[in-house]
């Protein structure tokens, strides 16, 4: 398993590639029956992808070829069309699907279960998972609890492990209850105002986000402006300073 310090899944995506194309080789040349190949999509490859893949935040797309690499080979052994749409693939049985487990939602539902065990546990990755929870709350400066957002209004927060999470589950529908968590407060007299930013790319986003901790600024208790020099320049609302941030 490869985990990188800085979240990158370049190294860990090999691994996994290789994985499935020697699953697919050796399939190809097996004589294995519909059954047998099903019980080795199954109970050989799957294991070994959901081994790594809850520690990991693997793209819906990266997932997608994953499994095109598997399927190209697993189809013809079980007598089903390469070009059957993934709705029949992964639909329901009942609904006349083939119920063939979809990876990307696998990933998902064992992160969740990840999540909410350790949590639960109060262990040390617990811990570790409450403190990555806490640092995106503040930096979002939602005044809600963060999981239960719209990931698509906070795409400029640098993606990881919790943010691929946050978008599963707002994917699937899934309202998470966490009692007592904790919220981003305003600073002593001062009150919180909604963020407006205008236009905010990650970049710019970025630097005010440092500007926040640093100066110990309540998130969202700014606006965006342009001066005459062309820079940009946050400015707390009823303050007397600015900073420039760097050119727009």
């Amino acid at each position: 398993m490869h985990i990188s310090p800085n979240g990158s899944n370049l190294e860990a995506l090999q691994v996994l590639i290789t994985i499935v194309t020697e699953y697919s080789a050796n399939i190809h040349s097996s004589y294995l029956n519909r059954s047998e190949a099903i019980a080795s999509y199954v109970q050989h490859l799957l294991p070994k992808l959901r081994y790594q893949l809850p520690f990991l935040s693997v793209s819906q797309k990266d997932c997608d070829h994953l499994t095109s690499i598997a399927l190209m080979e697993f189809f013809p052994k079980i007598h089903i069309n390469r070009n059957t749409a993934k709705s029949i693939v992964h639909g329901s049985i009942t609904l006349g699907g083939l119920a063939i487990p979809n990876i990307h939602t696998v990933q998902g539902i064992d992160k969740l279960h990840l999540f909410l065990s350790h949590l639960t546990l109060q262990d040390y990755t617990g811990a570790l998972i409450a403190i990555d929870l806490s640092f995106i709350k503040l930096i979002s400066g939602s005044q809600q609890f963060i999981l239960n957002e719209d990931p698509s209004e906070f795409r400029w927060i640098e993606s990881g492990w919790m943010t691929s999470l946050w978008d599963f589950t707002h994917r699937a529908r899934i309202q998470i209850s966490y009692p007592n968590h904790w919220l981003p407060k305003p600073a002593r007299g001062k009150r919180h105002i909604s963020c407006s930013l205008v236009p905010a790319t990650s970049i710019k986003r970025k630097r005010v986000e440092n500007i926040e901790l640093l100066l110990n600024i309540p998130p969202g208790h700014y606006t965006v402006g342009h001066n005459n020099s062309g820079w940009e320049t946050p400015t707390t609302r009823g303050q007397n300073w600015s900073l420039n941030t760097g050119k727009s």
